[in-house]
């Protein structure tokens, strides 16, 4: 899978993710809209996710095998 959408635009590696971490989400979600900046949280058991629309959308669901979280843009 690619590191980066059709346009070159790079997605959030995971290593640099953490709790606090703000991402920037492409528009293929339906739970998010477009351009839509979220904070990374995590549950009681340190999985990370950011609220959207349904609630929690849980980011081990976008990594690519190369470490990407396809679909998210690192902001900070």
């Amino acid at each position: 899978m690619a590191t980066t959408n059709s346009k070159g635009r790079a997605y959030a590696p995971s290593s640099q993710i953490s709790v606090g971490t703000v991402l920037e989400a492409d528009g293929g979600f339906t739970c998010l809209t477009k351009g839509q900046r979220v904070t990374v949280a995590a549950n009681d058991t340190n999985e990370l996710y950011v609220p959207c629309d349904e609630g929690e959308h849980y980011l081990d669901g976008q990594l690519d095998d190369a470490g990407y979280l396809i679909g998210f843009y690192l902001v900070t």
